[in-house]
């Protein structure tokens, strides 16, 4: 009853996983292949029309966003929970999770997009740009695309990014404090879920 649309490397399809697995939950996993530009097919897009990964559907119900669906994840499926009891440990790990959306996935753009996805599409045609671009149902993204696809490597930008990167990383840092387990206390929490993919993007990228 429970199934989930993904990318493997997807940053917030990670981020999702996480929270399926740590519930231990059995779930059906519907491979959704960016390099292939599945997510812009009518069919996915009828579902999330972002035209992004992941989304879940349960009961015959879609969540998307990836923060949202960990929340419902850890409200329907609560054993075991991850959120901390505390209502001030709570406060902490909604803000955590509030700068991944905010700044941590933004700043991991430029270093995705310049160092992963730039050789894995480097085959694509200049028509095959263009349509994927014009078709992207969030103009932004499809302007991002074609603007950047065929560009040599930005390393301003990706300076600029790992620099904002490291200022996250002394938040985290701090949340830690040298001494406890998890970015909110003794327990695995959506905050960790929501900050390993960029540990794991990082390490990917060499960075």
């Amino acid at each position: 009853m429970l199934t989930f649309y993904h990318y493997w490397d997807s940053f917030c399809s990670i981020k999702t996983r996480l929270a399926l697995e740590e519930k231990a939950l059995d779930y059906r996993k519907v491979f959704v292949d960016l390099l292939a530009f599945e997510q812009l097919k009518p069919d996915y897009t009828r579902l999330n029309p972002k035209g992004v990964v992941p989304t879940i559907v349960h009961n015959d119900q879609v969540v998307v966003e990836s923060t949202v669906i960990n929340e419902y994840i850890d409200e329907v499926f609560p054993d075991p929970p991850l959120m901390p009891a505390d209502p001030l440990a709570r406060a902490r790990a909604r803000i955590l999770v509030k700068l991944e959306d905010d700044k941590a996935h933004e700043a991991m753009r430029a270093p995705t997009f310049n160092l992963m996805i730039k050789p894995m599409i480097a085959n694509l045609s200049d028509d095959e740009v263009d349509e994927i671009a014009a078709n992207h149902p969030q103009k932004w993204a499809g302007d991002y695309w074609k603007k950047t696809v065929r560009t040599p490597i930005d390393q301003k930008a990706i300076d600029e990014s790992l620099a904002l990167v490291r200022d996250i990383c002394a938040t985290l840092e701090a949340s830690l404090d040298g001494a406890q387990s998890w970015l909110v206390g003794e327990a695995f929490s959506l905050a960790d879920c929501a900050f390993a993919p960029m540990v794991d993007r990082l390490e990917h990228l060499g960075a």
